[in-house]
């Protein structure tokens, strides 16, 4: 056997093997692409309590150890607790802080968001009817520069209606509202049974850890697995300093959005300063996410709001991507602004509105290995820098 191995005929054959096999394999997986891509959506949607739970407990990790290293400064605490009672007074405290912030949430949004709904049901058919003037006005000034009799305009007219009261038929309404709720309800069923499951991952969290490393290590040699550590350790750093940063800098813009729709009077204070804030997590994109529909609401109810809170819309987040942005931010990303939009684009074509927001650090644990690599063999061939200046 060992000769077949030294002989180069038999590499040759095994490579030619190998090449063989894997065209085969994607051969297969191009032909099956559908029946593939609806495995792993099934997988996705069996494994989503799992992905949620891992989240949640990401998240909720960064308040947990603040909490732990709390506990231990207490004077009168000191030495009293044992790290396994910290631990679950920690978990405890946490869960039962954003539990209470989910309820005022909902507490102090609901009512904002079933106003605004009974605002626009009330002004709908003024709109409606005022669009479908304009239309009319618009189709028929088009349409006769055409040459087309009254006739012809109004039976395309007719077509146009009824292709849009189609949309709007009551079976049609009731099948996509029950897909909604149905949807809805599923979703809402695996977020709950991720928040049980985080718990689970923060309370066994170490144990985790060790039987991650454990299996890391009995798989790979201990250089690799080394290296493989330091490189989840960057990634957790960069992620952590990314959303900590992110939460903060969305906490104070809404804020102040809020300050100042309060002091101007307007309407829907609360629902838009909540939008403003947590759609501003999202790089570059994040403020227009958020803008444009609050513009359109204040619209609804008060036009001459709706332009002020549109400029003080601007200003705010010129504030926020000039100063506090970056004060808070920091050289923690370190990327150019073309490659932030890069992330966020990709990401969000890929994973939506959560690949919006971890496309960008994401993409900097990328662009950061693969930076080192290209630096590590530029040092293996022994090329100076000034050569490439």
């Amino acid at each position: 056997m060992q000769l077949w191995k030294e002989n180069k005929y038999f590499k040759i054959s095994l490579c030619a093997f190998a090449v063989i096999a894997a065209s085969v394999v994607l051969l297969l997986i191009a032909q099956n692409i559908g029946v593939l891509m609806k495995w792993i959506s099934m997988l996705l949607d069996i494994l989503s309590p799992f992905i949620w739970g891992f989240c949640f407990a990401y998240v909720l990790n960064y308040p947990y150890k603040w909490l732990m290293e709390m506990l231990g400064k207490i004077p009168k605490l000191r030495g009293k607790l044992s790290e396994t009672a910290k631990h679950v007074i920690s978990i405890v405290l946490v869960y039962l802080v954003a539990i209470a912030l989910t309820v005022l949430f909902f507490y102090a949004i609901v009512p904002q968001i079933v106003k605004a709904l009974a605002d626009f049901i009330e002004v709908l058919p003024s709109y409606i009817e005022y669009v479908s003037l304009s239309v009319r006005k618009f189709l028929f000034d088009y349409l006769e520069r055409y040459d087309m009799s009254q006739k012809d305009i109004l039976t395309v007219m007719t077509e146009i209606g009824k292709r849009i009261t189609g949309e709007f038929e009551l079976s049609n309404l009731l099948n996509r509202t029950i897909d909604i709720i149905t949807t809805t309800s599923i979703k809402l069923k695996n977020i709950f049974l991720g928040l049980i499951v985080s718990i689970y991952f923060l309370l066994d969290k170490q144990k985790f850890r060790v039987s991650c490393k454990k299996m890391l290590y009995a798989a790979v040699p201990e250089e690799k697995a080394d290296h493989i550590i330091s490189v989840l350790q960057f990634t957790d750093k960069t992620f952590g300093s990314f959303f900590i940063s992110k939460v903060l800098d969305s906490t104070i813009i809404g804020i102040l959005n809020y300050l100042f729709m309060a002091v101007m009077n307007m309407e829907y204070a609360v629902l838009i300063s909540v939008l403003v804030g947590v759609t501003n997590v999202i790089p570059f994109f994040g403020p227009f996410i958020g803008g444009i529909p609050s513009v359109l609401l204040l619209l609804l109810v008060n036009p001459w709001h709706a332009l002020i809170f549109g400029v003080f819309s601007i200003i705010l987040q010129q504030f926020d991507g000039n100063f506090l942005g970056p004060k808070l931010m920091g050289d923690s990303m370190g990327i150019r602004a073309v490659f932030v939009v890069f992330a966020v684009i990709v990401g969000g074509g890929l994973f939506g509105v959560a690949g919006m927001f971890i496309g960008v650090p994401l993409f900097v644990v990328l662009y950061t290995l693969f930076a080192e690599a290209v630096a590590q063999r530029l040092k293996q061939k022994k090329i100076q820098p000034d050569k490439i200046k």
